[in-house]
């Protein structure tokens, strides 16, 4: 069961996405040339919510994603969800593991959250487990819809 389908623009650039979703914060190394948005990121798209209700470690959840029929998001993936879902993360984080990129020496992926009385985007660190609180964005390519 899929939580969403959502058509994903290919006509957008990186900033535009980003605006679209009205993040309060965003963190300051979230830019194209780490997180770029490609060809295979766009389209209509199925996207489905994986919560594991334990601590558990990014290889773990990409492969249970994976058994579950998608794929780890990436960038376009959930800036999209963001945009089109702001509420869901306000009550737990959302994590794209598909989308990762050094910083500060260390991986990291973008992660939809929520801080006081703003939404955000930022980037989490891979290392460790992550908190049983946190949801994992999955995706996978729609069929097209055939008229009747």
């Amino acid at each position: 069961m899929t939580d969403a389908t959502l058509e994903i623009p290919a006509e957008l650039e990186f900033e535009a996405r980003i605006a679209r979703g009205h993040y309060g914060w965003r963190h300051p190394s979230l830019a194209e040339a780490l997180f770029p948005v490609t060809g295979d990121q766009i389209g209509r798209r199925e996207y489905k919510l994986f919560h594991f209700a334990r601590n558990i470690p990014s290889d773990e959840a990409a492969r249970l994603i994976r058994e579950g029929g998608f794929e780890p998001a990436r960038m376009g993936d959930i800036l999209a969800y963001g945009e089109a879902f702001p509420n869901t993360q306000v009550r737990h984080p959302v994590v794209a593991l598909g989308s990762a990129a050094e910083i500060d020496g260390k991986g990291s992926v973008p992660t939809l959250w929520f801080d006081g009385d703003e939404r955000t985007i930022d980037l989490i660190w891979l290392d460790g487990d992550w908190h049983r609180n946190y949801r994992f964005l999955g995706v996978r390519p729609s069929l097209p819809v055939e008229a009747p």
